[in-house]
Order: C-alpha cells, then sequence, then structure tokens
C-alpha cells in the first residue's frame, strides 16, 4: 500500500470527538449560558482556546483520571482563567454536558459506506461508558473494536492506544500497511500516526480556521490527506 490508499485499506480507526462528535458545539452549548450567568462575555475562540489549554494538562499529568474527572478540572481551570469563582456544581454540569455532544450530518452515512471495504475502529480519549452508553447510539454502525482512555489508561497522543490498535489489526490477521487512521486533531491524533508510520487523513472540520478546541498550540504532523467531512472522504475513496 501507498502512503495513503483509501481504495486497498483493510482496517480503519477513527478518533471520536471532534472528528465523528461535535464536541466543540457541546463545549460552547455549555460555556455560553455559564459566562452570561456569571456576568462575563468571552468570544466562542476564547472559550475553546481556554479548554484547549487545560485539558491536555490533566490527560498528560494523571493519564488514568477517567475523562467525566479531566472535564471538570478543566472547567475549573476556565473559570479562574476568566475570573469567575469555580465550584463544584458548574464543574458537574459541565461534565454532564457530555452526555448532549451531537454526531456531525456527515457521519452515520458516511461510516455506513467505509465499513463496507475496512474494519472500523474507535481510538478515543474518553471512558467506556460514556462512548456506549451516549455516542455510539449515534454513529449509525457497530465498530469492529472500540479503544478507550479507560482500556489502556492512557490518553493520546500517549502511545498505549495506538499500541492497542497494532495489537487488534494483528490479532485480525491484517496487514498494518493497509491501516488508516483518521482524526480532526493533530496533536492528538496525526502526530503519532506519523510517528508510527500509518497513512492518516486528518478531517479539519474547521475549514482552515485557526484555533478551536484541540489546537493550543502548534505541532509538526503532516497528513496523508485533508478533508473536511465524511462526505469528502468517502468521495474521496470512490475516485481511487
Amino acid at each position: 500500500m501507498s502512503a495513503l490508499d483509501l481504495a486497498t485499506a483493510t482496517s480503519m480507526s477513527f478518533d471520536c470527538y471532534g472528528t465523528l462528535a461535535d464536541w466543540e458545539t457541546g463545549i460552547l452549548a455549555a460555556l455560553r449560558p455559564w459566562a452570561a450567568r456569571n456576568g462575563i462575555t468571552p468570544s466562542d475562540d476564547d472559550l475553546l482556546a481556554a479548554f484547549s489549554r487545560s485539558e491536555p494538562t490533566h490527560e498528560t499529568s494523571r493519564p488514568a483520571l477517567r475523562y467525566r474527572e479531566v472535564l471538570r478540572r478543566v472547567h475549573g481551570d476556565i473559570a479562574r482563567e476568566l475570573g469567575v469563582p469555580a465550584n463544584d456544581a458548574d464543574a458537574d454540569a459541565f461534565a454532564a454536558a457530555f452526555d448532549n455532544w451531537p454526531v456531525f450530518d456527515d457521519v452515520p452515512d458516511g461510516l455506513r459506506e467505509l465499513q463496507q471495504h475496512a474494519k472500523l475502529i474507535i481510538l478515543s480519549n474518553v471512558d467506556r461508558s460514556m462512548f456506549f452508553d451516549h455516542t455510539a447510539p449515534e454513529l449509525g454502525v457497530e465498530f469492529d473494536a472500540v479503544i478507550t482512555a479507560e482500556d489502556v489508561d492512557a490518553y493520546k497522543p500517549a502511545a498505549p492506544h495506538f499500541e492497542r490498535l497494532f495489537e487488534t489489526i494483528d490479532g485480525w490477521g491484517l496487514d498494518r500497511d493497509r491501516h488508516v487512521h483518521v482524526a480532526e486533531s493533530l496533536r492528538h491524533d496525526i502526530e503519532p500516526a506519523n510517528r508510527y508510520g500509518i497513512a492518516s487523513v486528518w478531517v479539519d472540520r474547521r475549514a482552515g480556521a485557526p484555533g478551536g478546541a484541540s489546537r493550543a498550540e502548534p505541532v509538526d504532523a503532516t497528513p496523508d490527506l485533508v478533508v473536511h467531512s465524511l462526505f469528502e472522504l468517502v468521495e474521496h475513496r470512490r475516485r481511487q
């Protein structure tokens, strides 16, 4: 397989939140009314940037911390950064709002078509119950494997997600060289895909706009293909 040959890929892994589920809409739906109640008027970009700065610090310092607790701690950081007293009730509400993060409209049909040609795997930085109870029913397919932060006691871009991914592919008797990783985050996903020598597709959901919930700082990462939706990814596969 060449650096990227979707037509002959036998397995594909997907980040979920940011790639398949619209976490920025979900994050802002929780933070905007909270900010208004506290009499502050940060822009959407300010709120997402504050989230992006905080989240990796907790994931890196406490890799076994469950993601709902990560969200609680992130909310406290955002409150302190914006000069608002942090409290447990607001942090709990922010973590609970995860349950309403929506799936992008292009995802169910896109995944159904891709699953006709390759095994599909989730690589996600959340707890298993968060994925299976709230997001999986909206994705339109049943994934062939799901690997979460809870499973490996780590958060991407650390190695354990990708090590478990390779164990899974090898266990199926498939060729790692015919695997493609698909994700929105350059830092969490595309950079480690480069590191491990697997083909990658960057789903640039912000269509080139700067900022966002996963872009706290620049990262040296080069995807093999850039698309803006799963529809574009499917169309690219059809053309190969």
